[in-house]
């Protein structure tokens, strides 16, 4: 158990055709479409100290083998049921260093205690509101045409309020 959850299944998304499901690229090599310009990714574990090193890892890595047409990557959160502090601080700069590539980074499917994490750390600093998706489609979506805030982005400043009275 301690192996599995230290590097758990890491998988790259594709666009089932004719559908707005995204599945593993190795698995329905045939039936997807994958884009060179995005890399979409499922990590399909917590995310937490025992396992934050081999997500950065394997992140770069599927990035540098995407090559230079990328120019965003959606983390599709599905999966990621809890992260701790370790993690929070390894993917807030992981962010960061994606940004400096000059690469986009979106959040799609976290569930209400993941998204209570984002907006609590400084994940949401250096994610910014805009790029928090309740569904992998409306993260390509936006990507494709960005135009409009997405749902989970326009709750942010209520959702912060909400937060910080809950601690007091």
């Amino acid at each position: 158990m301690v192996y599995r959850t230290s590097k758990p299944h890491f998988a790259e998304l594709g666009n089932v055709k004719g559908s707005d499901y995204y599945k593993n690229i190795k698995r329905f090599d045939d039936e997807v479409i994958i884009r060179k310009d995005l890399l979409i990714i499922r990590f399909d574990s917590q995310l937490y100290f025992g396992n934050s090193a081999y997500f950065k890892r394997e992140l770069l890595k599927q990035i540098k083998g995407k090559g230079p047409d990328l120019k965003a990557v959606i983390l599709n959160a599905e999966a990621i049921t809890y992260i701790d502090a370790t993690a929070a601080d390894v993917l807030s700069k992981l962010i960061h260093e994606i940004h400096e590539m000059g690469l986009q980074f979106y959040i799609a499917g976290a569930i209400g205690p993941m998204r209570d994490i984002i907006f609590t750390t400084n994940i949401i600093n250096e994610l910014q509101k805009e790029f928090l998706f309740v569904k992998t489609k409306e993260a390509v979506d936006y990507f494709d045409n960005a135009h409009q805030l997405s749902s989970l982005g326009a709750e942010w400043p209520m959702r912060i309020k909400e937060l910080e009275s809950n601690s007091l």
